[in-house]
Parts: structure tokens; sequence; C-alpha cells
């Protein structure tokens, strides 16, 4: 990671911090995501030049879509019988401003950064998910109905909901389909990793049986293959891709 003028330990500790808020999101821990947000974003305003980093912020038209997302969320408060139920859906909305908030302002920017932070996220979300698939197997072997591998009952145990889940998938595969792992450049192994992550990711969408996302994959995969053989080549890959997605 790239630190400037910053103490190569402090860096490091940013980047442990960011982990744990995109750890905790994705397993719905939301109180303790809070904790982490925090903490990340108080040592952000006390170690770097906060009015700077604000205007930075706010020049930025996602970040502000995010923000507007997350304002339309606050005001919905206003309108519901559930408080319970209505802050945790604004909790859940409030990290997903946060994480831009924090990778804007932080010491996160630059090409490097991007792959490093990506690389450990596909990696938590692979150990996650394998985690949720293993207690599935588990259950599935227990009561044998085939319901405990697909969709919510997938990731229960994360208490999560099974198309926010697969989100968070389709952000990985986008992400290994356009780059390697941080490393992944120079070394086989790298390479060999992010092939068996994206035949993973997809898989996994594929048990997550989300309807939209069905249908949103075949295109990205077919997109993919446009753009990743030349003419001559591309049908074979693209006919095995539709006999997968072929009812």
């Amino acid at each position: 990671m790239q630190t400037g003028d910053r103490p190569q330990w402090l860096a490091n500790v940013y980047f442990i911090l960011l982990l744990l808020v995109i750890t905790t999101l994705i397993i719905s821990w939301f109180n303790v995501n809070s904790y982490f947000i925090i903490i990340l974003m108080g040592c952000l305003f006390v170690t770097e030049k906060p009015l700077e980093k604000l205007r930075t912020v706010f020049s930025n038209k996602l970040f502000l879509g995010y923000f507007a997302l997350g304002l339309v969320e606050l005001a919905g408060m206003l309108y519901t019988d559930n408080m319970k139920t209505g802050w945790r859906n604004v909790e859940s909305k409030a990290t997903l401003v946060a994480i831009p908030f924090i990778l804007l302002a932080g010491p996160f920017r630059g090409k490097e950064n991007f792959k490093r932070i990506m690389t450990a996220y596909c990696l938590l979300l692979f150990a996650i998910s394998f985690t949720c698939l293993c207690m599935a197997m588990v259950n599935y072997l227990e009561t044998r109905q085939a319901e405990a591998l697909f969709y919510h009952d997938l990731v229960s145990p994360l208490k999560q909901n099974a198309i926010v889940f697969t989100l968070f998938v389709l952000a990985a595969l986008l992400y290994l389909l356009s780059q390697n792992l941080y490393f992944g450049d120079q070394y086989r192994p790298g390479r060999v990793w992010r092939t068996l992550l994206i035949i993973y990711f997809i898989a996994y969408i594929i048990l997550l049986a989300s309807k939209l996302l069905l249908f949103v994959l075949p295109v990205i995969l077919v997109a993919y293959l446009l753009q990743r053989y030349p003419a001559k080549k591309r049908m074979k890959p693209i006919l095995a891709a539709s006999l997968v997605f072929t009812p």
C-alpha cells in the first residue's frame, strides 16, 4: 500500500480496519460493523486532513448517489411502524455509504491499493461463502431436504438476504473477470486461483438462485467472452456457457 508520509504500521491498521468493516457487512453484524466504521473514520479525521478529504468525497458523483440513497432510507424511518426493522435497514444502507466515504477519504486510492483491497475481498467472500456451503451440506445430510443448499437457506447462518449476498458475489466475480488477483500478475498460481474463484462464484450465484442475477450473469459472461476471445475462437466458449444456463 502506498503510504506517502504515513508510517507503514498506520497504513496496515487502516487496511485491517477496512477489512473488518467489509467482513462485518457481509455477515450482517451491523452493530459491530458500526463500531469499526466509527473507529476507522475517527482515525482518518485525526491523522488525515479532514476538510480537504470532505471536499474530495463530496465532489465524487458516485458517492453523492450513495449518499442520496442513505438519506432516502433515513427519511423512510418517519413512515415506519416497526422502528427496529427500519433502523436495521438504515444501518445496512449507512454502511454502503460509509465504505465509499472511507475509500475516498482514506489512504486507499490508486490501482495497486484497489487490487489489494479487492483481492482481500474475494478471499474473504470465498471463506465466508464456503463456510455457509459446508453448513448447508451438513444440514442437507441430516434432513435430506434439497432446499438447504439453495437461496435463503444457503446463507441463513449469516442472517443475510440471499439477493444481497448474490450482489456481494457478483461484485467479486466482476472484478475477477476484469483483473488478476493482487498476487496473480507474475505467478501462475495466482492465475489458477483466479480461474478457480471465477468458476466457484458462478456456481454460487446459481445456488443462490436469484432470478434477476441469473438473467444478468449470462449477459456478463457473454460480454466477457466476446472481449476475451478473438472472433474465430468465440463460438466454443460461448456455446459452452449457453449450455450451462440452458434450463
